[in-house]
């Protein structure tokens, strides 16, 4: 019988907060994807464009912070060193500020399209154990 290490790493915490940091990225993740979905409970019109410039602050920050935790859950269970995954979470990292501090439609465009391109090539290159 062929023992499989554990795929999370909750089993190397030693502590609540250790815990606690492996489950922030999950959490962040859903405040994420959650805070892309439009409010249409309003009366008024459904304008995505206005929408997304009332949210577009809110939607690159969790996506930042979700980079930030990946990187900070890394580190504390002992797992972080320089590799391609770690380059790859630096330049989403850059994208999302540089989004932050351009303000371009066209730009969040071409960052979210590189993001996604980065994200596609990553998913289908990576080695399953």
């Amino acid at each position: 019988m062929v023992l499989v290490p554990a795929l999370d790493a909750s089993s190397q915490t030693g502590t609540v907060a250790d815990f606690g940091l492996i489950l922030l990225p999950s959490i962040l993740l859903f405040v994420a994807t959650a805070s892309v979905l439009p409010d249409f409970s309003r009366e008024e019109d459904w304008d995505m464009r206005r929408d997304y410039d009332e949210q577009r602050r809110v939607i690159i920050l969790t996506f930042a912070l979700y980079q930030v935790s990946t990187f900070v859950t890394a580190v504390v269970v002992s797992r972080m060193e320089w590799d391609l995954l770690s380059l790859v979470r630096v330049g989403i990292f850059a994208l999302l500020v540089s989004m932050l501090l351009t303000n371009s439609r066209r730009w969040d465009w071409t960052a979210v399209i590189t993001i996604m391109t980065i994200l596609v090539v990553r998913l289908t290159t990576q080695v399953i154990r």
